[in-house]
């Protein structure tokens, strides 16, 4: 890792040059910037934050105690997550570690977060003996039948030739809900490409970069049945824009890519990826047709992505770092290649077949002055015309000189069309520095929304990567619905000292109240107390796999300690205890488990 630290440091200093020419000189050099960008972003070189006194904290009491962590030990952060259509408990997250090399850790449950565990299956490149020194991206999809689809990206050095990065995106597949995984004779998404020469200077620009993948599977009756899409930016001297890939069902190797946005995009990045109800693939991107003017795009095909459309515009978007008018207006605490749109599609293929949209950005047409908002729209017509866009944070973002960024929103749609969308908000603070996770409902296909803090305690984004060579909370989220159940996932560095964790939380639709919660971390387990509901005693069981600091104790629907039952070490294995509630009022209450390996927090139930 240090040796390719120092080889990036030699690549954004020294002027380079390619091995292919290209027509236009401002393209080539908008084209190497983006590939150098998304290398430094694999490769999480150390950067500056520069620090500010923070503000004082205020706004909406959180949902109280409603997270639960779901990882542990190195930093890890930039997570994506799928739920399993055949079998709602089945749900696998997965983020980026950091720890003396770049790990994948995969952690799945199949209790419905009762209980996770970690998978032995560790994503590497198909190259033997390679040295890994970054990459990342790691994105999980699952089909009709419950298979589910892994793909992620590595940055290696081949011992032989040390001044050589290579590039690979590749695909794995589960059969037993991520517990194990398996990858094909041909398990290229993208293939592995020789990207920069240190000896020469060159960056090659002939074979390119494949960067930032999303999948996708169909779902639907159609012919394209289980059909894995997976959609991504490719940048070379001739073609730079979005690329796709299908895997049939029952076949092993992906067919040959074909090219997603037309050539009046000059540049494009950040796709997203939707199958509807009917089978048609739905891909969307920022994009620009001239590197000045920005927006974000739909392009749509009806034959099972063989062709697409011609794009369609779904909004013009101001973005931070990049529009001309937002050069300098960038995110506090978020490394500069870092401050993008981040859009994510979603479709209702259950009720209304609409499509909707989500990304973060400083206007719609120009920097509005106030930091970044979340903004939707919305589509009825299959993506023929959108609606204007909207903000979906209800803040009074702008008013009276306030200045506050929302940013790295995702966005799921339920059973029963209800959209959820989920970012990282600072509202709560007047100097725009610390923050928490978000989460927005609307059961009006987008037409109003609530607002609601998830995380129980907020970030600074002061320190939030200071001990990890500013890793930072990497670039993606990710929200899960049920029917009943929201499920926020996300990186948190609440500790304010760069220790990110990845958190989850289970949010019941009908009341906006926690159900239940659980820990990834194999580690600690907290059951159900017995009885629940109880008006008098009611007996608390819970498991540690090691020996830990531990505080057990009950906390009130908006997260105030009522009572501590526990503060202190406690030995490995099971623990019992009885809790007598006979003083507390009929409610919801909330029971705490912390511990040094994990968090689990649980709804109990008070009746008189």
């Amino acid at each position: 890792m240090k040796y390719y630290f120092v080889l990036l440091t030699i690549l954004f200093l020294v002027p380079v040059t390619t091995t292919a020419q290209v027509s236009e000189s401002s393209m080539r050099a908008y084209r190497l910037r983006h590939i150098e960008e998304a290398l430094r972003e694999k490769s999480h070189p150390s950067s500056q934050l520069t620090k500010t006194p923070l503000g004082t904290l205020s706004g909406e009491a959180p949902l109280a105690s409603r997270e639960v962590r779901i990882s542990s030990g190195s930093p890890e952060s930039e997570v994506d997550a799928a739920i399993n259509p055949a079998d709602s408990t089945n749900i696998i997250v997965g983020p980026i570690g950091l720890s003396t090399t770049m790990t994948l850790p995969i952690y799945y449950t199949t209790t419905f977060g009762t209980s996770w565990k970690k998978s032995t299956f560790q994503p590497a490149p198909y190259e033997a003996g390679v040295l890994v020194e970054g990459g990342g991206d790691p994105v999980f999809a699952f089909d009709a039948n419950g298979k589910a689809y892994m793909s992620w990206i590595d940055l290696y050095l081949n011992p032989s030739s040390l001044d050589t990065v290579h590039t690979g995106m590749y695909w794995a597949y589960s059969t037993n809900g991520g517990q194990s995984w398996k990858r094909s004779t041909n398990g290229y998404i993208g293939n592995a490409w020789s990207i920069y020469n240190a000896s020469a200077g060159t960056v090659d620009t002939t074979t390119g970069f494949d960067d930032k993948q999303w999948l996708a599977v169909d779902r639907s009756n159609s012919p394209y049945r289980n059909t894995l899409y997976a959609a991504w930016t490719h940048l070379d001297a001739k073609y730079f824009g979005v690329m796709l890939r299908r895997k049939l069902p029952n076949v092993d190797s992906m067919e040959p890519a074909v090219h997603v946005s037309s050539n009046a995009m000059k540049a494009v990045q950040y796709t997203s990826i939707g199958v509807d109800a009917l089978g048609g693939v739905h891909v969307t991107f920022m994009g620009t047709p001239d590197t000045v003017n920005f927006g974000i795009y739909h392009v749509y095909s009806s034959d099972g992505g063989r062709t697409f459309q011609p794009e369609v515009k779904i909004s013009d978007a101001d973005i931070p770092g990049q529009s001309p008018d937002a050069k300098g207006d960038l995110i506090f605490g978020v490394r500069a290649p870092g401050n993008y749109p981040c859009p994510h599609l979603s479709i209702d293929t259950a009720v209304t077949g609409n499509l909707y949209m989500v990304w973060n950005a400083l206007g719609v047409t120009q920097d509005e002055g106030h930091g970044t908002d979340i903004y939707f729209s919305r589509s009825t017509d299959n993506g023929k015309t959108w609606s204007p866009a909207q903000v979906v944070n209800n803040d009074s973002n702008g008013v009276n000189g306030t200045y506050t960024d929302h940013f790295y929103p995702s966005i799921a749609v339920n059973g029963k069309g209800e959209i959820a969308v989920t970012w990282y908000d600072r509202r709560e603070d007047p100097a725009n520095q610390v923050g928490r996770y978000y989460l927005a409902r609307s059961t009006d296909h987008g037409q109003t929304w609530t607002n609601t803090p998830v995380a129980s305690q907020p970030m600074d984004f002061n320190n939030v990567a200071d001990v990890n060579g500013n890793f930072g909370i990497g670039e993606y989220t990710h929200v899960l619905t049920t029917s009943n159940y929201t499920i926020p996932v996300w990186s948190d560095g609440r500790d304010n000292a760069g220790r990110l964790r990845v958190y989850a939380a289970f949010i019941s639709s009908a009341s906006a109240r926690v159900e239940r919660l659980s820990s990834v971390d194999p580690g600690v387990e907290l059951s159900e107390n017995y009885p629940n509901p109880f008006s008098g005693k009611t007996q608390i069981s819970f498991k540690l796999a090691a020996p830990s600091q531990t505080r057990l104790f009950v906390s009130d629907a908006m997260g105030k300690q009522i009572i501590t039952l526990l503060n202190g070490k406690q030995e490995a294995g099971e623990h019992q205890l009885t809790f007598d509630g006979s003083n507390l009022s009929t409610g919801v209450y909330y029971l705490n488990l912390e511990t040094e390996n994990g968090i689990v927090r649980r709804a109990i139930n008070v009746i008189r």
